[in-house]
């Protein structure tokens, strides 16, 4: 079990000690999750992440630091058939339109599956000291018992597609596809509801 206090990170040229303290860290992010979270089948596909309390609509769900002890990385730079691969999560696109992952391989963010019709989103916000606190938050009311969603569209900003969506939503759109190919109306709601970074929604209002 670990303490309250969150340690210290050592010199991140002292790899032995380094690679201690980022396992340490993940693992206080499972304990915490695990409060609030369960990963179990999911009606849509795989596993699903669940929420085990309520919340309401604008209410944070999880809070994590994209850059501050998980390796960041562009889509074109993650090895085929890696660990990495397998195991990273998308956090979030760059103004050039790169996909970022990070490498987190034992989090249950990465059973968050896609609706289009989502009960959440994330919100991003750059760090003074540098990394990106990211945000999933609810966007709809989310009771105990059901399964957290995004719409992996608001992620993605480049030409982009996954043929034969399985949400099963009265709104399924049959796939998924990238921000700036879903319908005027669903970028504007989400817009609102202030889960699109703003260079986003500044590319596809042009």
């Amino acid at each position: 079990m670990t303490s309250g206090r969150e340690p210290v990170a050592p010199d991140s040229e002292n790899k032995d000690a380094y690679n201690a303290w980022i396992e340490e860290m993940r693992m206080r992010d499972l304990e915490k999750e695990k409060e609030n979270y369960e990963v179990r089948q999911s009606e849509i596909e795989g596993s699903g992440w669940f929420a085990k309390k309520n919340y309401a609509i604008g209410e944070k769900i999880s809070h994590y630091i994209v850059g501050r002890y998980e390796d960041v990385r562009r889509g074109d730079a993650i090895e085929e058939g890696s660990e990495f691969d397998h195991g990273a999560v998308q956090c979030g696109v760059t103004e050039d339109g790169d996909a970022l992952y990070i490498g987190v391989p034992h989090s249950p963010r990465r059973f968050i599956n896609h609706s289009c019709e989502p009960n959440a989103g994330i919100q991003r916000a750059a760090r003074p000291e540098g990394g990106w606190d990211s945000f999933i938050i609810a966007i709809r009311e989310v009771n105990p018992g059901d399964e957290v969603t995004l719409d992996y569209s608001t992620t993605q900003l480049d030409h982009w597609q996954m043929e034969g969506c399985k949400c099963g939503k009265p709104a399924c759109r049959g796939m998924i596809t990238d921000f700036g190919r879903i319908a005027p109306g669903l970028q504007e709601k989400y817009i609102r509801l202030g889960i699109i970074p703003k260079w986003m929604s500044d590319a596809v209002q042009k």
